[in-house]
């Protein structure tokens, strides 16, 4: 059978999955940017410039697309943004589609997609714009696995350069997201032992390890990077978990959103369990990784596929906390596997008249909810606040979410609200330097402003960099005249962030009340040279020379 067969074929199935991927994510089209989009897109004041790609060359894939979609769509307009997630969510499942039929038959390939096309907990990648890049990458990976079995022997079609291509294709998948990608030689050693021949194939697998060597150097450089962001950014404490803690933990956490995905949330907090809660976990676990020894001798196809799941997911359980201990976007890829798995399982129960019909029943109904609980996701994400919200109550103990609530409440004038929400996330991480900054933002709006200082201080106390502390309160010593005090915090600003138009225009403001015209002129003159068009720069100069 040839792949033009498979898709003539199978045409009213692909069909099939498009309309259902359309109608249960269609309304993500609308949704808005939320958490790290805005910070990434919204305020990424280089976004669509030819130096952004540059600066992302290991990963330029994203950026592109990004820089595509600004020029077609507006950086204001999130439709564009959603749309590539959307796009690669479908592609990802008509990619797996066309493998699962090639390598199988046509039920265990429907069930592994339907499932892949509307489990709620692979949502998060869909309409989240900045998990994005999890759909995009396992796109690529899937296509380049297709593509290698299409090059070997063991599989009745054939494709000109199908092996070459899957190489680009694996490339591609290391540009989207090359620290998930690299499992890929692992997935395909274990398939020729399993399936193939390691020994004869052994070369044509060199060129994928070398692809991942080059990018393994990369990735290795940005390791310091990641480490400072998640401290400075997140506050994240450093140092190693415990694996035999964090283990069980975490794939007894996927297991139970994959059978009952109620929990859903963008801050998996909840992650402290009894010691009776955490031996059942570990039994779990340890269950699951019995299942995949005994498949080993009963059903290899099986026992890839749980394989799957665990190599695939590998590269999230590393103890060096440099990734979350659980979140949903990882578990995209991975949970193919255990698609497939339970496809295959299905496959094989023989059952005749009515039990068939039921059984059938019942995995139409199992659809449906899944569908359902997806739908009512992808309006939890609809915006910031929905989202918000949607975490409260499952995700009670995440410092992170108690201060977007802070600033939920803070927009909606609840001051009182949003002073508890921020205290709460204080207290849950003491050393949580932007809680400690909108605390200080809502004192400082009810006009509290000893309490907005001593907020703003504890801030840049715990991080040092955060310029807006800084001149916050320069603000607040230049609304009570003290403009020699407001000048130190604005020089500071300046050095954290030298080429701000409104942070240049705020310190030669102060200069002028300090009568220091001849510094502020020289500030107003830089920054309209960069902007002649700068008012605040123009009006400054007028008073500058008077």
């Amino acid at each position: 059978m040839t792949l033009k067969e498979i898709y003539i074929s199978n045409r009213f199935f692909y069909l099939g999955l498009t309309i259902l991927i359309i109608l249960v994510y269609g309304l993500s089209l609308g949704n808005g940017f939320v958490s790290d989009d805005i910070a990434e897109i919204v305020n990424k004041t280089e976004l669509g410039s030819s130096q952004y790609i540059f600066d992302h060359i290991s990963g330029f894939v994203r950026p592109l697309l990004y820089s595509l979609t600004l020029y077609t769509f507006g950086k204001e307009n999130a439709f564009g943004f959603h749309l590539i997630n959307l796009s690669f969510h479908l592609f990802s499942t008509l990619s797996l589609f066309t493998l699962i039929r090639l390598l199988y038959n046509q039920k265990i390939a429907l069930i592994s997609t339907l499932l892949t096309a509307i489990h709620p907990l692979l949502s998060e990648t869909v309409v989240w714009v900045s998990g994005g890049s999890y759909t995009q990458y396992s796109f690529f990976f899937l296509t380049s696995f297709l593509l290698y079995l299409i090059s070997q022997k063991y599989l009745p079609i054939s494709l000109k350069n199908s092996y070459i291509l899957s190489l680009i294709a694996y490339f591609f998948a290391l540009t989207s997201h090359a620290v998930m990608s690299f499992v890929f030689v692992p997935i395909l050693i274990i398939y020729e032992l399993l399936f193939g021949s390691l020994q004869s194939n052994f070369k044509k697998l060199l060129p994928f390890v070398l692809l991942s060597g080059i990018f393994l150097l990369i990735i290795l450089t940005s390791i310091p990077e990641r480490q400072t962001t998640l401290q400075s950014a997140h506050y994240q404490e450093g140092g190693v978990d415990n694996p035999f803690v964090q283990l069980p933990v975490a794939l007894s956490s996927y297991f139970q959103l994959l059978i009952f995905p109620k929990d859903l949330t963008i801050y998996h907090s909840e992650l402290a369990f009894s010691t009776p809660e955490f031996i059942v976990r570990l039994l779990l676990v340890m269950a699951f990784l019995g299942m995949v020894i005994y498949t080993f001798f009963k059903s290899r196809i099986i026992c890839f596929w749980l394989i799957w799941f665990l190599i695939t997911l590998a590269p999230t359980l590393t103890p060096f906390r440099l990734n979350w201990i659980v979140a949903e976007r990882y578990a995209y890829l991975p949970s193919i596997g255990l698609f497939v798995a339970l496809g295959y399982l299905l496959s094989r129960i023989k059952v005749q008249g009515s039990a068939r019909e039921i059984l059938l029943i019942g995995f139409i109904i199992v659809i449906t909810l899944l569908s359902v609980r997806t739908v009512a996701r992808v309006i939890n994400w609809k915006d910031p606040d929905t989202l918000w919200l949607s975490a409260e109550s499952i995700s009670p103990s995440s410092p992170n979410n108690h201060n977007n609530l802070g600033d939920l409440y803070g927009r909606r004038g609840d001051y009182e609200r949003a002073i508890k929400e921020f205290q709460t996330a204080i207290v849950l991480k003491p050393n949580y330097a932007d809680a400690y900054h909108n605390l200080g933002n809502t004192y400082a709006q009810i006009g509290k402003n000893q309490e907005a200082m001593d907020n703003f201080m504890k801030a840049i106390e715990f991080n040092p960099n955060l310029w807006q502390s800084y001149q916050n309160i320069a603000s607040i010593y230049f609304t009570q005249k003290d403009y020699q005090k407001a000048a130190e915090y604005m020089e500071k600003v300046v050095q954290l962030i030298p080429n701000n138009p409104d942070v240049l225009n705020n310190l030669a403001l102060v200069y002028l009340n300090l009568d220091r015209k001849t510094e502020a002129k020289e500030i107003f003159t830089g920054i309209l040279r960069v902007d002649p068009n700068n008012q605040k720069a123009q009006a400054g100069i007028q008073e500058a020379s008077k």
